[in-house]
């Protein structure tokens, strides 16, 4: 016995035909290979090109995904804009991926209003001397002096450039 050909819509397929061996039924199969000129030839790939379209779409939602995780600090904050000014420590947050530092500051007219400054991450403070434990400790109730840039639409956040700790040590930070 040998396979059929088998002409479908989506191009040439063989058909593999069951063969007798030693009293069982074994299939052959055999491969064929379409010709170009038979005009059939791309119309076998379609599941090829559709398994491609579907990589190809993945990956441009993971690309997407991770574009849009990580933000740019000039859309947030004016760079062009640093303010330097001394306050007391509501709370210091060493998180991932940016830690934040709850700081009371007090305006021209002497309201205090509560600024939240975004700093790097744990890791970077870390590596400025700054920690949640030992000497270098900030916490709540601490007097220090800040560098930062504050937030274009004006909100009372900012981006934290340097502070000044209680024991008077200056610790610069940069932007991941």
């Amino acid at each position: 016995m040998s396979a059929r050909l088998s002409l479908t819509g989506h191009g040439a397929r063989l058909r593999p035909s069951k063969v007798p061996l030693s009293g069982r039924w074994f299939v052959a199969c055999n491969h064929v290979m379409a010709s170009v000129a038979d005009g059939d030839f791309f119309k076998g790939h379609e599941m090829t090109k559709r398994f491609w379209a579907g990589v190809v779409v993945c990956a441009a939602l993971l690309t997407a995904g991770s574009l849009q995780a990580h933000h740019s600090l000039a859309g947030v904050y004016d760079l062009k804009k640093v303010e330097r000014a001394t306050g007391v420590v509501q709370k210091f947050a060493f998180t991932n991926p940016h830690g934040a530092l709850h700081i009371s500051i007090k305006d021209a007219k002497g309201e205090a209003k509560v600024w939240q400054l975004t700093t790097g991450s744990n890791n970077v403070l870390t590596n400025a001397g700054v920690s949640a434990t030992g000497p270098n400790r900030v916490k709540a109730g601490d007097e220090i002096t800040v560098t930062f840039n504050p937030a274009i639409s004006g909100a009372t956040v900012g981006f934290l450039r340097s502070m000044v700790l209680p024991d008077k040590k200056e610790v610069q930070f940069a932007p991941d």
